[in-house]
C-alpha cells in the first residue's frame, strides 16, 4: 500500500522527531500514514484524489491538516495539538524544523488503544454509564453545531432518495455475492415505501433545526473512554459527508454497537440521546437510518472483494459484508406502526439486555412489564413496544388493553447459554418469523 517509500523511511527514523522517541511505528490507511512516536502520533495525508477527497497538492494537504485540527477540538479537546511542517535537511527529514516544508503532519496526543469503545465492547468491559455519557456529549455537540440553509438541503427527501439510489446501483454487482437478491429487493421496497410516505416527516426535521454539521463517521472505534469521553476522527475532507439529520448520526453508532454484538448498548445510546436532546421524533427515523448505515457498511466492505488476492480474504470479506446487509434487512422489517412484543421468562439480568437489544433491532421502545402507562403512551403514539416479563403466566393484554403481536417465552433461548447476543439471535428469528412469515 505504501506509495512514498522515501517519506516513510525518513519518518521512521527516531532522530526525525524533536522529542527523540525510542522507536517509531507506522500505521497506514488508504488515505494517510500515521507515525506512532512515543506519546505522540503524526498523521500525514497521502497525495491522493478520489473525487470526494482531494489531497493531491501540498497546499491542499496543509489545508486539510488545519481543518482536521480545527474540527476535532469540539469533541476531542487536547488531542489534536497542531499542524507541523516536515522539512528536508542535510541529515534527512525533520519534523518541525526550519526551512521549506516538503510535507505537513497533524500532531496528536496518542490515545490508549485499550480504551477504544470497540475494544471495550469486544472484551465485555463497557460500563453502561459510559454509553450514557457518550450520548450526552453527542447531544450537546449537535445542539451547538452549525445549521442553516446550506446544511438543511442535506435533509431534503429527494437528496436522501438520490443517496439510496446510488447505493442500490453500486451494490447491484454484488447481488448473490455479498447480498442475496431477496434482501436487496426487500430493502429497496422498504426504502421506496418509506420515502414515498415520509416526506412530511423528513421536511419537518428541517423545520425543527435537526439537520446539522455532525461528526460524519461516528463509530465505536472513534471513541476513547479515558478520564472522560474523546470522540475523534471527525471528517474533514468533505463537508457534505458531515451534513445531515442528527438521527442519521445517532443511528450510525447504534448500528455499530449492534454489529459488535451489543444492540442493547445501541438502544441505550439512542434513548439516552433522546432524553438529553429532547428529540422525541428521532425514534421514528432510527430504523430507516440504521438500515442506511448498515447498508453503506455492507457496500463499502463489498468493494474490497475486488481488491484482495486470496480466497481466504475474499471469504472473510463476504462474511463481514453479509453481516452488515443482514442487519440492514432486519432494520427494514421493523414494524411500521404500533405493535406490542412481549418477552417472558426473563431474569433481572437478562431482561434489560434482551429487551433493549430487540428494541434496537425493531425500532421500538422498551419497558419492563410494570410500566403500564408508558406502554400505553408509546402504543398510542404509534411506536412498536418491547416488554419483558419474568412470569410467563402474566397476560399483559389484560393490563394494557392491547393484544400482543408477538409473545416469546425466552427460557429456552436463554438456557442454551452463551453470550446475550446469541440468545437474542434465537429470539429474533422467532420474532421475525411471526411478524414477517415471508422473511
Amino acid at each position: 500500500m505504501t506509495g512514498n517509500p522515501a517519506l516513510v523511511a525518513g519518518l521512521l527514523r527516531p532522530e526525525a522527531y524533536p522529542h527523540r522517541p525510542r522507536r517509531v511505528r507506522l500505521v497506514e490507511t488508504h488515505i494517510s500514514y500515521v507515525f506512532l512516536a512515543g506519546p505522540y502520533a503524526y498523521k500525514v495525508k497521502k497525495p491522493v484524489n478520489f473525487g470526494f477527497l482531494d489531497y493531491s497538492t501540498l497546499e491542499k494537504r496543509r489545508h486539510f491538516c488545519e481543518e482536521e485540527v480545527r474540527l476535532n477540538q469540539a469533541l476531542c479537546p487536547g488531542t489534536y495539538l497542531r499542524v507541523v511542517p516536515i522539512v528536508r535537511t542535510p541529515t534527512g527529514l525533520l519534523v518541525g524544523g526550519e526551512g521549506e516544508p516538503v510535507e505537513y503532519a497533524v500532531l496528536m496526543r496518542r490515545l490508549p488503544v485499550s480504551r477504544m469503545l470497540d475494544r471495550l465492547v469486544r472484551r465485555g468491559r463497557v460500563d453502561p454509564e459510559a454509553v450514557v455519557r457518550i450520548a450526552r456529549k453527542v447531544a450537546a455537540f449537535h445542539a451547538a453545531s452549525d445549521h442553516g440553509p446550506e446544511i438543511d438541503r442535506f435533509g431534503e427527501p429527494e437528496l436522501i432518495r438520490f443517496n439510496w439510489e446510488e447505493n442500490f446501483a453500486q451494490t447491484a454487482p454484488y447481488i448473490g455475492r455479498t447480498i442475496p437478491r431477496r434482501w436487496y429487493e426487500g430493502i429497496r421496497r422498504y426504502v421506496t415505501g418509506f420515502l414515498d410516505t415520509s416526506a412530511g416527516l423528513l421536511l419537518g426535521r428541517i423545520g425543527q433545526g435537526r439537520i446539522r454539521d455532525c461528526h460524519g463517521d461516528l463509530r465505536a472505534e472513534s471513541i476513547c473512554v479515558e478520564n472522560g469521553i474523546c470522540i475523534f476522527d471527525r471528517i474533514e475532507f468533505n463537508d457534505r459527508f458531515r451534513y445531515g439529520d442528527v438521527a442519521a448520526e445517532v443511528a450510525f453508532l447504534a448500528m455499530d454497537l449492534d454489529a459488535l454484538g451489543r444492540p442493547d448498548l445501541g438502544y441505550l445510546f439512542a434513548e439516552s440521546y433522546i432524553e438529553a436532546s429532547g428529540d422525541r421524533g428521532l425514534r421514528r427515523l432510527l430504523p430507516f437510518y440504521q438500515c442506511y448505515r448498515a447498508y453503506v457498511r455492507g457496500k463499502v466492505t463489498s468493494f474490497r472483494l475486488d481488491q484482495v488476492e486470496t480466497d481466504a480474504e475474499r471469504r472473510r470479506i463476504r462474511r463481514v459484508a453479509r453481516r452488515y446487509f443482514r442487519l440492514a434487512w432486519d432494520y427494514a422489517r421493523a414494524p411500521a406502526g404500533p405493535a406490542l412484543m412481549v418477552l417472558t421468562g426473563v431474569s433481572a439480568e437478562s431482561g434489560p439486555v434482551l429487551g433493549r437489544g430487540l428494541a434496537c433491532r425493531l425500532g421500538a421502545s422498551f419497558h419492563p412489564g410494570g410500566a403500564v402507562r408508558a406502554i400505553r403512551t408509546d402504543l398510542e403514539a404509534g411506536y412498536p413496544v418491547v416488554v419483558t416479563l419474568a412470569d410467563p403466566e402474566v397476560r399483559l393484554e389484560e393490563l394494557v388493553g392491547v393484544r400482543p403481536a408477538v409473545v416469546i417465552d425466552c427460557r429456552a433461548a436463554v438456557s442454551v447459554g452463551g453470550p446475550p447476543a446469541r440468545a437474542l439471535d434465537r429470539i429474533l428469528r422467532s420474532v421475525y418469523a411471526r411478524l414477517d412469515p415471508a422473511g
